[in-house]
């Protein structure tokens, strides 16, 4: 793995203490770079040989996490965070499907999250009024796309056995606690009804910070960032789980979350459209800020399942879809509230302020933006708004929230949008999660602002991109739930923290979402090292082809996660009595059986050794190929053609004759392997369906 492409992975918590002490125009040089880059590479190596591919994208987890977690606020009873987030895997198929499967493999976050938002809720606004509250949400959400209901149910259903545990389990369905922790920053945050307003109310404690920039005007290579921070407490919003979802008809999407909340503040899919989402403003009661509208929990997924570009999302979260307008006969999106939205993709970025009925939108150059870059906190600019009939008003958005209603956020901003110009020009991965790790701030002319020795640090006061909130010196009770970057360039990658950036040791959390390969694993039983060979030689045939990737493994090491993450599997195994040895067959029989495997539409090849001419190779490899027909899969074998390239033929399979007769293994066997792979990568590349 060449180091020089590893780079972009941020550097530990050992190197971001020093960022902590020193501004952050400091660069890494030197010795402490090649060190970044050390690092970096061994632990993508260790990474890669743990995890392996995931179906077209690849997690690499970084080798510690956030050991700090532990001492974060918890509600009494319940267990401490994790030192990262739990990552579910790849899930697929339906909308109820993946949520069955998000409650089946985190049903105890599901319920610590749970049990948290319905006792907050039903204490604060009563059982009677929650209960009633739920479906007015659910009935605009089904509006949108019926299946995220769906999804709801499927997580319920998965997370069953936990939410029975819950002291709240008889106070109602399954299903309507997760419903309520779908709704709960709509319900806590802007709460629709006559609920007063006063100036102060919308608490900064629960604001975020985030920037965008494209291209090689601000950063370094010719790539989007988009990165984010969330400022809130962590009870219980650090049980966060990660996953990637591919539903049967939409994009494949990242999320980061807590319990069985759809999404978070930061949702990025395989087209490479980011989302991202801050509070927004003010709730104005006499304006009708806040409704019973399409949470945004859930608006997220839909919007990253079924966006292409950056344009289609900001059409989805203004004014819905053609479905969401017939069901409801309204001519936008009702929202919940003010929130606002940082949309981007490969080319472009806009700002959508907004409503639970007006929108307005930000573009670069608006306020005073030198090149493709926004910078979003928690107030808003527009001088106009559209209203619920897409109709330009001049009712301005910063109606709803300004500097003067949100000096923290105004604080936040001017710091980021001085960052971005300071490293103009020089933005990348790491730098962006430096500055997502920042205790400083900069004025609006952006002169740098530390603290001074002797005075309690920025950090401890909030209004900095990554705040301390809570108490001087301990300050556990919230701050940077998680951090996010999300990079598109060559290919597409997110980067993640569980809590706050400055305290993570070693590099980010990665997922990469965009890869211009095809995985083919390579599963072998193998005694005295023959069959060994012979897997070896057909990862070097998969080798041959660009973009192909080879994974060689013992069959009795091969993992449920290996089989569902490759394209193509081609398996080899020694000849005993003409069959497949008893205890190859018994595994690979157990992966339909026990492990519930989908091949469907898999290439697969297979190879065998044995000894003697006529000792069984060929049944044993048209028994495993039978093996992968009967579980739907593809099959295909070795190419071979004349000198002279008139006549092209296949084989069944490669094979090695081996024992007393012809011990060891000749070159060309060795090359009928090798050929076998080749030809099972170039397949699964034209029938894959990953980017290409």
């Amino acid at each position: 793995m060449n180091p020089n492409k590893l780079m972009s992975r941020t550097i530990g918590a050992w190197l971001l203490a020093v960022c902590c002490c020193v501004p952050v125009a400091v660069c890494l040089a030197g010795a402490a770079a090649e060190q970044v880059k050390k690092v970096r590479g061994e632990t993508l190596e260790k990474a890669v040989a743990s995890t392996g591919f995931h179906g077209g994208f690849q997690y690499l987890p970084g080798p510690i996490g956030n050991p700090s977690t532990q001492h974060y606020e918890v509600s009494p009873g319940h267990p401490p965070y994790e030192q990262r987030a739990r990552f579910l895997g790849v899930l697929r198929g339906s909308w109820y499907e993946i949520g069955h499967q998000v409650g089946t493999k985190a049903g105890d976050l599901v319920r610590w999250v749970s049990d948290v938002w319905w006792k907050q809720h039903t204490e604060k606004y009563g059982l009677d009024n929650t209960m009633k509250a739920l479906p007015l949400y659910e009935a605009q959400i089904a509006a949108l796309n019926p299946e995220l209901i769906q999804f709801m149910k499927g997580i319920a259903k998965g997370a069953e056995a936990e939410l029975d545990k819950s002291p709240y389990a008889q106070s109602s369905s399954h299903y309507e606690k997760v419903l309520n922790t779908n709704i709960f920053d709509a319900w806590s945050y802007r709460h629709p009804t006559t609920y007063p307003w006063t100036p102060g109310q919308g608490a900064e404690e629960n604001g975020c910070s985030a920037f965008v920039t494209i291209g090689t005007g601000p950063n370094k290579r010719d790539e989007m960032i988009a990165a984010h921070n969330r400022h809130t407490s962590f009870n219980p919003k650090c049980y966060q789980l990660v996953y990637i979802g591919q539903p049967d008809d939409g994009n494949a999407f990242w999320v980061l979350t807590a319990g069985a909340a759809g999404a978070a503040c930061q949702v990025v899919n395989e087209k490479g459209v980011s989302l991202i989402l801050n509070a927004g403003g003010d709730q104005h009661a006499e304006q009708h800020a806040n409704a019973f509208g399409v949470s945004w929990f859930l608006l997220f997924l839909h919007v990253a399942a079924y966006a292409d570009t950056a344009d289609q999302a900001i059409e989805m979260l203004t004014r819905g879809t053609p479905d969401y307008r017939a069901r409801t006969g309204r001519q936008s999106l009702l929202r919940t509230g003010t929130w606002n939205f940082l949309i981007s993709d490969r080319t472009g970025c806009t700002i959508v302020e907004t409503t639970a009925d007006r929108y307005a939108m930000r573009r670069p150059g608006d306020l005073g933006e030198i090149g493709n870059y926004l910078v979003m906190t928690n107030h808003n600019y527009c001088n106009y708004s559209f209203d619920e009939n897409n109709r330009r008003t001049d009712v301005p958005m910063t109606r709803f929230g300004n500097e003067k209603t949100y000096p923290g956020s105004a604080k936040r901003f001017w710091t980021l949008m001085g960052d971005i110009r300071h490293h103009y020009g020089r933005i990348d991965s790491v730098l962006a999660m430096q500055l997502l790790s920042g205790h400083h701030q900069r004025d609006r002319d952006g002169r740098l602002i530390e603290s001074r020795e002797g005075e309690i640090p920025l950090q401890y006061q909030g209004d900095v991109s990554c705040p301390h909130l809570g108490g001087y010196p301990g300050g556990w009770k919230g701050g940077a739930a998680d951090a996010k970057v999300a990079v598109h360039g060559e290919d597409l990658r997110v980067y993640w923290t569980l809590g706050r950036p400055c305290e993570w040791q070693g590099p980010w959390d990665e997922v990469r979402l965009k890869k211009k390969t095809a995985d083919v694993l390579i599963a072998y039983d193998s005694l005295t090292g023959n069959t060994e060979r012979m897997a070896q030689a057909v990862a070097e045939g998969v080798k041959r082809v660009p973009g192909a990737v080879a994974m060689v493994k013992r069959v009795s090491e091969v993992t449920k996660e290996n089989l569902e993450a490759a394209e193509a599997i081609v398996l080899g195994c020694p000849t005993y009595y003409a069959n497949i040895p008893g205890r190859m067959k018994t595994v690979i029989d157990d992966w339909s059986w026990k492990m519930k495997v989908d091949f469907t539409d898999k290439v697969g090849g297979a190879f065998a050794t044995g000894g003697g001419q006529m000792g069984g190779k060929e049944h044993v490899v048209i028994s495993l190929l039978l093996f992968m027909i009967n579980n739907r899969m593809v099959v295909a074998g070795p190419l071979y053609q004349d000198e002279e390239g008139q006549d092209i033929w296949a084989e069944t399979g490669a094979g090695a004759m081996t024992g007393p007769i012809d011990p060891g293994i000749s070159p060309k066997e060795l090359d009928s392997a090798s050929r076998l792979g080749e030809r099972v990568a170039r397949l699964a590349l034209k029938l894959s369906r990953i980017n290409l």
